[in-house]
């Protein structure tokens, strides 16, 4: 009779933090944009856990999708994407898209207040995702 197999998975975590939206030029977080300002939106992304160290040289892609609802009208933009591929030994990233033109671009109206959030995906592209994750809570607000 064969002996009981046993399988072990390293135990980590994702976490999901600092949801910034910066003028692009200052560098500076900001919570209100003119219509035309340029804007870079970031999300942290921490992996953590003994299994971290393991999973990162695996090469998963992070997938941040950012969108945005008005909160008077909840109209919905899609404000772009961005993928990243980990590295060994990097635990941290910070995925960003830049808004060259501002929020114009994506179709924002003016004097309206805006929620903020990023969907992260964390796997092979094209197939389910090993973790999903999202994050809100970023007001912003328009003006031309």
């Amino acid at each position: 009779m064969p002996p009981d197999s046993r399988v072990s998975i390293a135990a980590f975590a994702c976490t999901l933090s600092d949801l910034v939206a910066l003028d692009k030029n200052t560098g500076q977080s900001e919570s209100i944009f003119q219509l035309t300002n340029p804007v870079i939106l970031s999300v942290t992304v921490t992996f953590s856990g003994s299994g971290a160290i393991a999973l990162v040289p695996l090469s998963p892609q992070i997938q941040v999708d950012f969108f945005a609802k008005s909160l008077r009208d909840r109209q919905e933009l899609e404000l772009g994407c961005v993928t990243l591929t980990t590295l060994p030994k990097q635990l941290i990233y910070t995925p960003a898209i830049s808004l060259a033109n501002g929020f114009d671009t994506v179709g924002a109206e003016s004097n309206q207040a805006y929620g903020v959030s990023a969907l992260v995906r964390i796997g092979a592209s094209s197939f389910p995702s090993l973790i999903t994750g999202m994050i809100e809570g970023l007001l912003l607000q328009t003006y031309d």
